[in-house]
């Protein structure tokens, strides 16, 4: 099967190496030694394993594992594990990182998987297990050398080595810059880590050309004005929810007044007469007319 025509922008674009290790992890750029991708290459931008070793080897750097989380290109990989063979660095593959973008197209990365992180976390614990290899650095490669690569080595130090989630991701951020950036591994590393605090997204790097944010449905509309015309919904149940009193019918004489203790009727309220006092009170009397009458205008 032939591999469609790569985009290797981000791939140029990435710094090869880190500033420094991190707690003794190497995180790095995958080395292409791939014909097809390397032909295409200008000699400046060229990166192979010889090239990753040499400038370990001059920095005192002892070397003895490569954990490589790269998929194949087609039908090959980007690098074989062989060529580690010749430095005495074992490879162990846990594909998990995304492979070349097709042209004009740009880099996504997936977030690593449960079994991904757990084969990377015992590929790491069975080799520093060893008396031999305390010492020893271990390389990490992703197509770029960060996210993917920094989201797997702060899971290891937050799970096997107790950092925080903050220390953890800020010694990567201080030798792989910007740090981890992408948000989908940052929201994982935070859920992962119940009681961290939640950190501030890093700025992407200007070569990561990053993928639009997902588009969202339109929000419904809640205004009455925009809802279909007709009754509105509930109105029927309410309507039948508040109790009526049933018609009376034709003749039929209202309900009688309810009779106090001692079966007399209750006492009527004295009434007040327009001049604002009672008949038990020396006022003329209650009202026969319980209207007040209108007021005329003197004669003239």
């Amino acid at each position: 099967m032939s591999a469609p025509t790569p985009s290797l922008a981000e791939w140029v674009g990435a710094p090869r190496l880190p500033a420094r290790p991190v707690s003794g992890f190497l995180p790095t750029k995958a080395p292409i030694s791939l014909e097809s991708v390397d032909s295409t290459l200008d000699e400046g931008d060229r990166y192979e394993v010889s090239m990753f070793m040499d400038r370990q080897t001059s920095q005192s750097r002892s070397v003895g594992l490569c954990v490589d989380t790269t998929v194949p290109h087609g039908d090959a990989r980007l690098f074989e594990a062989a060529e580690w063979d010749d430095y005495d660095v074992q490879c162990v593959q846990v594909p998990c990182s995304s492979p070349l973008p097709e042209a004009s197209k740009p880099l996504v990365e997936p977030l690593p998987s449960e079994e991904a992180i757990v084969s990377f976390c015992k590929a790491v614990d069975s080799f520093w297990s060893s008396p031999r290899n305390r010492r020893r650095h271990i390389a990490v490669v992703c197509l770029t050398g960060i996210n993917v690569s920094g989201f797997l080595i702060v899971q290891y130090l937050v799970r096997c080595a107790k950092w925080t989630l903050e220390r953890a991701l800020g010694e990567f951020a201080a030798a792989r810059p910007p740090g981890v950036y992408c948000p989908k591994m940052l929201g994982a590393l935070l859920a992962s880590s119940p009681g961290a605090k939640k950190p501030a997204p890093p700025t992407p790097p200007a070569w990561h050309r990053m993928p639009p944010p997902p588009k969202r449905p339109p929000p419904v509309p809640l205004f009455p004005a925009a809802l279909p015309a007709g009754p509105a919904a509930g109105s029927k149940r309410r309507a039948e929810e508040v109790p009526t009193e049933p018609p009376a019918a034709d003749g039929a004489q209202p309900p009688p007044c309810k009779k106090a203790a001692g079966g007399e009727l209750p006492a009527a309220r004295p009434s007040t007469t327009d001049h604002g006092r009672s008949a038990e009170h020396g006022g003329p009397g209650p009202n026969p007319n319980p209207y007040p009458r209108p007021r005329t205008s003197p004669t003239p």
